[in-house]
C-alpha cells in the first residue's frame, strides 16, 4: 500500500474568464489527515480541488505532494502522474463497463492478472465484491458511491480528493455511506481533502476544516475551534443559526436587549452585533427586573421544541431550542436565562458580505 502523502498548497491564485476565483489560497494537509474544504457554492472550493488534482493550472502559486512540487512557476505534473485518487459528485462511473472493469480502469499500467487481484480486493474493502459483474445502472446511489471509492483507492494513491461525494444521496443513505467511507479511509490511513458545503458533514468527518469565502480561506482549525472560537461573524453564522441583535461592548462586557454578558472572547469597545445560540437560551420563572419574554410559538421537532419569543426592545423574534415538552404555551410570559458560553459579539462594521454569503 502506498504511504499517505502530505498536501501543501501555497498562495494559489486562479482566474476564470478574467475573474479571480482563488485569491492567495494556502493550506496544509498532513499525511494521514482528513481535511474538509467547506464553503458556499461559488466560493472556489471545487476549483481548489481541481488545482490540487492537476485538472486546472493556476495563474500563480505552488502545490506540493509529499514535499514534491507538482504545480509551480516552472513545474506542472499531469493528473495521472500525481498519485492522487479522485471522487466526483456524480461518481463518474462508466455505464458500459462492469463494476469490476470500472475499478480496473485506473490500473491499466498493471498486468491484467495484477489488475484483477487489486480491483477485486478494492471492491471487497467497500463490501461490493458480490457486484463485480453488475453494471452501474443496476446499483443504488449508495452502492455506486462505494464503487467510486473502490476505484479511487485501487491505485493506492497517496492522497484522495473528493468533491461533494455524498450530496447525491438521501439523508439516511448519506449518513450510512459517509460513515462507511470514512472508516475505509481511516483504516487505510489515507490523506483526504473533501469538498462540502455542509457544516454538519464537515464537523462529522474531518480532522480539520478550512472554511472558504469568496476565493479565500478565512479560518482553519478543528470543528470545535471553528464552532467555539469563530474568527468572524461569517464563520459563526456558517456553523450555527444565531439570534442577532445590536449591542454595545465595553471592557469585555456587552449590553443588549437580551441582557448583559461577559464575553468569552475579546472584542474592541463600541457598537457590536451580539449573537446568541438558540440552544443557549433557557426559560425560567418571569421576575421583576429580569429579562422577560412572551412565547410567540412552539414547534415540536422530536427531541427539541423550537420556540420563538418576543422580548422588549428587540424588533425581531428570539429563537430557542429547548427540551421537548417543557416550553410554556403560546402567549405565556416567561423569564430568560442565557448561558454566556453561547454568546458571541463582533464589531458592528463587519463586512456586509458575511450576511449575503451566509444566506446563499
Amino acid at each position: 500500500m502506498t504511504a499517505a502523502a502530505s498536501l501543501e498548497i501555497q498562495e494559489v491564485r486562479h482566474l476564470i474568464g478574467g475573474a479571480t476565483v482563488l485569491d492567495g489560497v494556502s493550506l496544509n494537509v498532513p499525511a494521514g489527515e482528513i481535511m474538509c474544504l467547506l464553503g458556499h457554492s461559488g466560493c472556489g472550493k471545487t476549483t481548489m480541488l481541481r488545482v490540487a488534482a492537476g485538472l486546472e493550472q493556476p495563474a500563480a502559486g505552488r502545490v506540493l505532494m509529499a514535499g514534491r512540487e507538482v504545480t509551480g512557476p516552472s513545474v506542472f505534473v499531469p493528473p495521472e502522474a500525481r498519485g492522487v485518487g479522485l471522487m466526483f459528485q456524480d461518481y463518474a462511473l462508466f455505464p458500459h463497463l462492469t463494476i469490476l472493469d470500472n475499478v480496473r480502469f485506473g490500473l491499466r499500467h498493471k498486468s491484467a492478472a495484477d489488475a484483477q487481484v487489486i480491483a477485486s480486493a478494492a471492491l471487497e474493502r467497500v463490501a461490493m465484491g458480490g457486484y463485480a459483474q453488475d453494471y452501474p445502472h443496476m446499483l443504488s446511489g449508495g452502492e455506486q458511491q462505494r464503487v467510486a471509492l473502490a476505484r479511487a483507492l485501487a491505485p493506492r494513491p497517496g492522497i484522495i480528493l473528493m468533491d461533494e461525494p455524498f450530496s447525491n444521496l438521501d439523508q439516511r443513505t448519506r449518513e450510512t455511506v459517509r460513515e462507511e467511507t470514512m472508516s475505509v479511509l481511516r483504516d487505510n490511513r489515507s490523506t483526504a481533502l473533501v469538498v462540502t458545503h455542509d457544516a454538519v458533514e464537515a464537523m462529522t468527518i474531518a480532522d480539520s476544516i478550512a472554511l472558504m469565502q469568496a476565493g479565500r480561506i478565512v479560518q482553519t482549525g478543528t470543528a470545535e475551534e471553528l464552532y467555539r472560537h469563530p474568527g468572524s461573524l461569517f464563520v459563526a453564522r456558517y456553523f450555527c443559526d444565531l439570534n442577532e441583535m445590536p449591542g454595545e461592548a465595553k471592557g469585555g462586557v456587552v449590553d443588549c436587549a437580551a441582557g448583559r454578558f461577559v464575553l468569552m472572547q475579546p472584542i474592541a469597545d463600541g457598537p457590536c452585533i451580539v449573537c446568541i445560540r438558540p440552544q443557549s437560551i433557557k426559560l425560567v420563572v418571569a421576575d421583576v427586573g429580569a429579562v422577560n419574554a412572551v412565547i410567540s410559538s412552539r414547534r415540536f421537532l422530536g427531541e427539541v421544541d423550537h420556540v420563538t419569543l418576543q422580548i422588549e426592545g428587540l424588533g425581531t423574534a428570539l429563537h430557542a431550542h429547548l427540551p421537548a415538552g417543557y416550553a410554556p404555551s403560546a402567549g405565556e410570559l416567561t423569564g430568560l436565562k442565557i448561558d454566556p458560553a453561547g454568546v458571541l459579539a463582533f464589531p458592528a462594521n463587519v463586512d456586509k458580505s458575511a450576511r449575503s454569503q451566509s444566506q446563499n
